[in-house]
């Protein structure tokens, strides 16, 4: 008769798990003598149902009585991944987040076969040590701008993940509401989603934030699309009268467009432009070109502007000798690190005090 072998996997069920972790099983051999046998594992995604991984173990000597095995028991081993991009094929490497099922057969040597005597499954939720953390706009703070960044620290470890990924709700907070509350009743204000970057700025295409409101906002990692953490609920205010406003004889500043229209913004010695600086350049070139048929295209001046992530008012000076005619249209464009043009057009008036 076969002697009779339990097996008990020693895995945390809940947290952070690394392959080599896999391997620690109680085994209890209550025979007299030592046996040889082999473990065998399966992984499997609960919520996908897929297989993530398969192991094999070399045969080993297992003594009589209790014993508590690791990866270097059982080494070396053998891993298969029969769903290519579900977890890290590094021998050494986290499981990635999510909830999975780890089935255990081990095999016992008996006249050159190895026969299955014992099996044993256990479900393990892999979560990260940390959610992701907000960074900026801060708890309770007022910004001074209407057209906001917002920051956050990944989750940890983030070589948990195999492809991270990042979810961005805003919402307004209405009377009486705390801002949790208004995470999951409201209508979101702005969301942005599977971004692979750990900041964004709020587009300046959407409209700008109300100066009397109170704002809620919160971060959702995920991996390969999959829901894994998810930040704290953190709540601001935009300041006042943070928008420059012109004089009664000023031009306002005009914003910038990757998509020009037919308007054509009039102007004399000084150009005001609008330009939200979302890939975080310090400088960018402009140029400004004839829009005339008689020199379409011909280039009248170019320069280089000193800007700051975010929003920026530029004031961009023109004066007689950048050849610049009265009553003539010309095309002011700039190009960013990511090879965007922004453009406006303008018809240029020289001043009277020129």
């Amino acid at each position: 008769m076969h002697s009779q072998i339990t097996m008990t996997p020693q895995v945390t069920p809940v947290g952070i798990v690394q392959k080599p972790a896999l391997w620690n099983v109680l085994l209890v051999n209550n025979d007299n003598s030592a046996t040889v046998v082999k473990l065998q594992i399966q992984l499997t995604n609960t919520a996908t149902g897929t297989i993530v991984l398969t192991a094999e173990s070399s045969s080993f000597s297992l003594p009589a009585g209790t014993t508590v095995t690791t990866l270097d028991n059982v080494s070396p081993v053998i891993y298969d991944y029969p769903s290519p991009g579900a977890i890290n094929q590094d021998p050494n490497g986290f499981l990635p987040i999510g909830e999975y099922e780890a089935c255990y057969t081990l095999s016992k040597l008996d006249n050159e076969l190895f026969v299955v005597v014992a099996e044993s499954c256990i479900d393990i939720t892999i979560e990260p040590l940390s959610p992701p953390l907000l960074s900026a706009p801060g708890d309770q703070e007022e910004v001074a701008t209407v057209y906001p960044q917002f920051s956050w620290i990944p989750p940890a470890p983030l070589n948990m993940f195999i492809n991270p990924s990042y979810d961005l709700v805003l919402v307004e907070v209405l009377p009486g509401q705390q801002p949790a509350e208004a995470l999951q009743q409201n209508i979101p204000v702005y969301v942005a989603g599977n971004m692979q970057d750990i900041f964004l700025n709020y587009p300046a295409a959407n409209t700008a934030l109300d100066t009397s409101k109170l704002y809620a906002w919160q971060v959702i990692a995920k991996d390969n699309g999959v829901f894994a953490a998810q930040s704290e609920v953190w709540s601001f205010r935009v300041k006042k009268d943070t928008f420059p406003t012109p004089n009664a004889n000023e031009n306002p500043y005009v914003k910038l467009q990757q998509n020009l229209g037919a308007s054509v913004t009039e102007c004399e010695d000084i150009l005001k432009v609008y330009y939200n600086n979302e890939a975080g350049d310090t400088t960018i070139a402009y140029t400004i070109s004839s829009l005339d048929n008689a020199d379409l295209g011909a280039v009248v001046k170019t320069g280089t502007l000193t800007i700051g992530l975010g929003e920026n008012f530029i004031d961009v000076p023109l004066i007689n000798e950048d050849r610049l005619l009265e009553g003539k249209v010309y095309l002011f464009a700039v190009v960013n690190s990511r090879n965007q043009t922004w453009a406006l057009k303008l018809m240029y008036h020289q001043s009277i005090n020129q």
